[in-house]
């Protein structure tokens, strides 16, 4: 059981690594630092999401007790950015960068037009 338990959190560790270098490679065309950022933590909740969606055939499997499926959904369920609360937080920030785009974007337009 022990050997067990050591394979669910490499496999566990493998999908944290996966979620993240995904999302770090969807930051590559955007240019402020502050929005890279924040631009992580909304990828990695939304590629998190998918492979929930995708993993929902294992977790099907898992409650039949099969030892693959119940594998499978175990790890995944136990990375890093598994969870209802990190999905709150992804979208939290979402939110925050489209308010920081607008304020900016806005704040920008009344320096040009004072300017004129």
């Amino acid at each position: 059981m022990e050997d067990y338990n050591y394979w669910i959190t490499v496999y566990a560790a493998v999908f944290t690594i996966l979620i993240a270098s995904l999302s770090v490679n969807s930051l590559f065309f955007i240019k402020d630092k502050v929005n890279k950022i924040l631009f992580f933590f909304v990828f990695s909740g939304l590629y998190s999401f998918i492979l929930t969606y995708i993993f929902q055939k294992a977790y099907i499997d898992y409650t039949q007790q099969e030892l693959l499926s119940k594998f499978i959904y175990t790890g995944y369920k136990k990375n890093f950015f598994y969870g209802s609360i990190y999905s709150i937080f992804s979208i939290a920030i979402l939110i925050i960068i489209i308010l920081r785009n607008f304020l900016t974007k806005n704040t920008t337009l009344n320096f040009k037009k004072r300017n004129r």
